[in-house]
């Protein structure tokens, strides 16, 4: 069944991938102007529910496996997925203040896995009245493993062939090459990787 594509905006650019076109089982709501949307194909499945606003950019690299992502970017966003990136369940994907998010090459997320650059409401000084939570951008590098029930949130840097255990919060930086768990979550060894395979 081809993929659903709601566009009720202007000036709103789709370049999607002929497969998931035709076989995707998508659905891409667009209510605001000016955005971007790149879905290279895959051979996988692409089951996912994406809504955008105003000037927001979507870049899906080639390989994409999912089975029931959820992407919501609010006004002047940015999501860039790397190739061959696995969703393996539910995993929600939130933009809700100007920010960005990036996703290297070859991640795998667990079941009910949470990113989100913003906590969606203010934290305010008493005193001076100013915000104190401000949105953030986060990243992961290359082949990081997000283990089940995890939490990645505003802020969070995890480096290339990382670990997260399930159930970790992640909020800062977490080097490349460890397993990190915890909440909040704290490298518990180093000099370590993982592999698809059971070796």
């Amino acid at each position: 069944m081809p993929i659903k594509i709601f566009d009720t905006g202007r000036n709103n650019s789709f370049e999607i991938g002929e497969k998931i076109k035709q076989s995707g089982t998508a659905t891409i709501k667009v209510s605001g102007n000016n955005n971007v949307i790149k879905i290279d194909d895959t051979n996988y499945n692409f089951d996912a529910y994406i809504t955008m606003t105003h000037n927001c950019k979507l870049e899906i690299a080639r390989g994409i496996n999912c089975f029931n992502l959820v992407i919501y970017q609010s006004d002047n966003t940015a999501l860039r997925i790397g190739n061959t990136v696995g969703f393996n369940g539910l995993v929600k994907i939130s933009l809700h203040e100007p920010s960005g998010i990036t996703i290297g090459d070859g991640c795998l997320f667990a079941d009910q896995v949470e990113v989100m650059t913003s906590d969606m409401h203010s934290i305010v000084d008493a005193t001076t009245k100013l915000r104190l939570n401000p949105a953030k951008d986060i990243s992961l590098g290359n082949r990081v493993w997000v283990g089940n029930r995890s939490l990645i949130m505003k802020g969070a840097k995890i480096g290339s062939g990382a670990v997260i255990g399930a159930m970790s919060t992640v909020s800062r930086e977490i080097p490349e090459n460890c397993v990190a768990a915890g909440s909040p979550a704290r490298v518990v060894r180093q000099n370590a990787t993982w592999d698809f395979r059971l070796l």
